[in-house]
């Protein structure tokens, strides 16, 4: 009996489950309520034609085309190493080594040095440069180094100068003299690769690194005899006093060579030269033989002459052959503003402005030879050498701005421009055409896009590099807008 009615309650609720899947059949599907438009992210993410939402008919359409005239190259990076002892950030440059100068190799290892901003003036640090390895330098609280300074024959040296790297707001040395016992004091901020140089008359400048903490150890000091070297340019009087001298190693490198502070030179950018074309480099190694340079806008960097340091006083002549041809420029960034302190090259096509950091730390790009560099004024001008033969490049660059390579056709009352460097990724940002409306975009980078946008929302398409581009803009079918645009970061298109 039991059996019974559970069977007739299967069958029922079947049949009544059959029943209502029949009726469904036959009824009509309910509509479902309108959705919103599907439109992609705000910021516009890419999408490929045909993959865009459901628009109006009469939304507005921009169409942009995008053409890519010239790569911009980056200037250096601006390091950020460089702290407090609680933790505040120091600006900083790096003056010689890993990193130095432009177009600089990425992912060097070796040593830099660097100039770090701090109480007014700055501190010269020696830093170990490890791209694996985060890099950091801290500066502390002041503490008074003490030493002595003696000869070679080990006897109290007075009156020698003593320098641990430290400018004032004028660019000049915070230096101590040694008293007649040799023995000096100079307070410094605590940190390592703290330089450590001594100069005295007649004496070989020697240059080393220490450690500065809160209990700093006695520092000493045996100086060598050195020795004066004039130098003498053999060339036609012209502007002499843009010439700059320069001391390089040779090899073999004899042991007082090796103690010589060739770093200073990226510092004090070498060593100056007179109208009558002599420059005196004085407090180097006796018994060695080093390499001086010459290096003047108008003239091709030739190659260095060799020197042999025997007595007190040396001399040595450097030939210096100008360019038969010069070109003048001014440089200036987008709003025309100028750009001072902007390097200029002329250089052949294959030559390479980025060099091998000097494991002497010397000048960056100091040892291009055939090369012709200019340095802008203040208000962004120049002059520079051309050398005879070959096509030539014109090679601009500047720190905070992006680097360009010009034709030597170019007119010379044309400004070069140099485009600020703006952090960022190179990309075009596309305003609304309309307020208050869903819009539609069309560019043609990549394999195309095609997107719906949201009301009052910009579209951001992202440029395969940091460059110079003509971008067309168009609005529903209206005339084309054509502009020039520099993208070093996000760029606004307004339609």
């Amino acid at each position: 009996m039991q059996r019974r009615t559970v069977l007739s309650l299967v069958l029922s609720c079947t049949a009544a489950a059959v029943a209502l899947l029949v009726s469904g059949f036959g009824a009509e599907d309910p509509v479902a309520p309108p959705g919103p438009v599907p439109v992609p992210p705000a910021g516009g993410g890419r999408q490929r034609t045909g993959e865009h939402g459901t628009v109006p008919d009469d939304a507005p359409t921009v169409v942009v085309a995008v053409t890519a005239l010239e790569r911009l190259l980056p200037p250096p990076p601006a390091p950020e190493f460089a702290f407090t002892m609680d933790g505040r950030l120091l600006p900083c440059r790096v003056l010689a080594g890993v990193g130095a100068g432009h177009d600089a190799e990425p992912r060097a290892h070796g040593v830099a040095l660097v100039a770090i901003e701090h109480g007014g003036g700055r501190l010269l640090r020696l830093v170990a440069i490890r791209p694996e390895r985060p890099v950091r330098t801290e500066v502390g609280a002041r503490v008074v180094v003490g030493g002595q300074v003696a000869d070679e024959r080990s006897r109290p040296l007075p009156g020698a100068r003593v320098w641990l790297g430290e400018l004032d707001a004028d660019g000049e040395r915070r230096e101590a003299v040694t008293d007649e016992d040799g023995a000096f004091e100079l307070d410094v901020p605590m940190g390592s690769g703290v330089p450590f140089v001594v100069m005295a008359a007649g004496k070989a400048s020697q240059g080393r690194t220490i450690e500065v903490d809160r209990n700093p150890r006695p520092v000493v000091a045996v100086v060598q005899p050195g020795s004066d070297l004039e130098v003498q340019l053999a060339a036609r009087a012209l502007d002499m006093r843009a010439a700059r001298c320069f001391v390089l190693p040779a090899r073999p490198l004899s042991t007082g060579a090796a103690q010589w502070p060739f770093w200073l030179q990226a510092v004090f950018d070498g060593a100056p030269i007179d109208d009558r074309g002599r420059a005196r480099l004085v407090g180097l190694p006796r018994d060695a033989t080093l390499r001086v340079a010459v290096r003047h806008p108008l003239a091709p960097a030739g190659p260095p002459v060799a020197v042999r340091l025997a007595e007190a006083r040396e001399q040595a002549v450097v030939p210096l052959e100008f360019a038969a041809h010069t070109r003048r420029g001014v440089v200036v960034d987008e709003r025309g503003e100028p750009v001072a302190h902007a390097m200029v090259w002329v250089r052949p096509p294959r030559t390479r402005i980025a060099d091998k950091p000097s494991p002497r730390l010397l000048p960056p790009h100091l040892q291009l030879a055939g090369v012709c560099r200019a340095v802008t004024d203040a208000d962004g001008r120049f002059e520079v050498g051309v050398p005879d033969g070959g096509p030539l490049t014109l090679s601009v660059r500047a720190e905070g701005h992006g680097g360009r390579e010009f034709g030597l056709d170019i007119a010379e009352d044309a400004p070069l421009v140099l485009p600020r460097w703006r952090a960022g990724e190179a990309a075009l940002r596309i305003l609304p055409p309309v307020e208050g409306a869903i819009w539609r975009v069309r560019v043609d980078l990549g394999d195309g896009i095609d997107a719906a946008v949201p009301a009052d929302q910009p579209f951001r398409v992202s440029l395969p590099h940091a460059g110079r581009y003509q971008v067309d803009v168009r609005v529903d079918g209206g005339a084309t807008q054509r502009r020039e645009v520099f993208a070093t970061g996000p760029v606004d298109i307004v339609n």
